[in-house]
């Protein structure tokens, strides 16, 4: 728009009063409006002119600057307040290849009129420029949670397993000892960081299947031993099978049914200390024997007769 009269620019007279310029601009931002102007350079200039020319017509004090001393008056009246006065990039600005504008302007001249288009317009851009600093914003990646079954056993002596992590395949080494539900944290191996932040990490938990013979009590182990009754009777030596292997427990004679014994040392290893062990307690079943002969039989009549006598 090639004037610099901010009267003409609006269209209108210089004895315009102030509800005048407003709508004379309501009419203008309108037609030159981008959002109606799409790719329209002349337009962009003349939307931005308009607002320029509006933002010092309807500001009393500007307009009396701008009466007294025309395209000059803003270098005046920074020569009088001894700095550089505010630019129009407040409502126009090339620079991002964006269009910003003030909203607090629009919302006073207009308020009231059938503009809502106008509005959403503005409301629209606010939210792409949102988006923008949505995807803008650095943010860690997502952690990402895994499961890994393994034995009682190989909680006892330690194992391996491979985890897959994006596009590479990992192996991670179990200790000894480790519970049931523990969780191993892998750093910076779970989902992408965004804008460049750090990834997210990867938790492992440990799951422990359940063992045909032994219970797990932290760091103890529990086991229902069958015994005979001879055994139980009269005392004597039965194999038992541990993690560490096979070892002779001595059983004492006269063994009530039930009664525990602890093997010292025999349980699952310590996770801080793996060289500690917990205990191994065996709950003695006694074994009744079974397709007795007649003389087994006899013999057990004799005894209870003897018991009774």
């Amino acid at each position: 728009m090639n004037t610099d009269n901010f009267y003409e620019i609006l269209g209108v007279s210089r004895s315009a009063s102030t509800e005048d310029i407003k709508k004379a601009y309501r009419k203008q931002a309108v037609k030159y409006h981008p959002d109606k102007n799409k790719n329209n350079k002349s337009a962009e200039e003349k939307f931005k002119a308009v607002n320029e020319a509006y933002e010092v017509l309807s500001d009393p004090k500007k307009r009396d600057m701008y009466n007294r001393f025309g395209k000059n008056w803003k270098q005046f009246q920074d020569s009088r307040q001894g700095g550089a006065g505010s630019d129009w990039s407040n409502f126009y600005s090339q620079q991002t290849g964006t269009h910003d504008y003030s909203y607090q302007n629009f919302e006073d001249v207009f308020s009231g009129g059938d503009f809502g288009s106008i509005f959403d317009s503005l409301f629209s851009q606010q939210q792409r420029a949102g988006a923008r600093q949505q995807r803008s914003r650095v943010q860690k990646g997502q952690d990402v949670n895994v499961e890994a079954n393994i034995t009682l056993q190989e909680a006892y002596e330690g194992t391996t397993r491979r985890v897959k992590t994006g596009k590479e395949t990992i192996k991670i080494n179990i200790k000894p000892g480790i519970a049931d539900q523990e969780k191993l944290k892998l750093p910076a191996k779970g989902m992408p960081g965004f804008n460049g932040a750090p990834n997210g990490d990867m938790y492992i938990t440990i799951k422990i299947a359940l063992h045909d013979r032994f219970t797990r009590s932290g760091s103890d182990l529990h086991c229902e031993l069958p015994v005979d009754l001879y055994a139980m009777i009269l005392g004597g030596k039965v194999n038992v099978k541990t993690f560490k292997g096979t070892v002779k427990l001595d059983v004492p004679k006269s063994s009530a049914n039930q009664t525990t014994l602890r093997l010292s040392g025999l349980g699952m290893p310590h996770y801080d200390n793996p060289r500690k062990h917990g205990d191994l307690y065996l709950k003695l079943q006694a074994e009744l024997p079974k397709n007795l002969s007649e003389e087994e039989l006899n013999h057990f009549e004799a005894l209870e007769k003897l018991r009774n006598h």
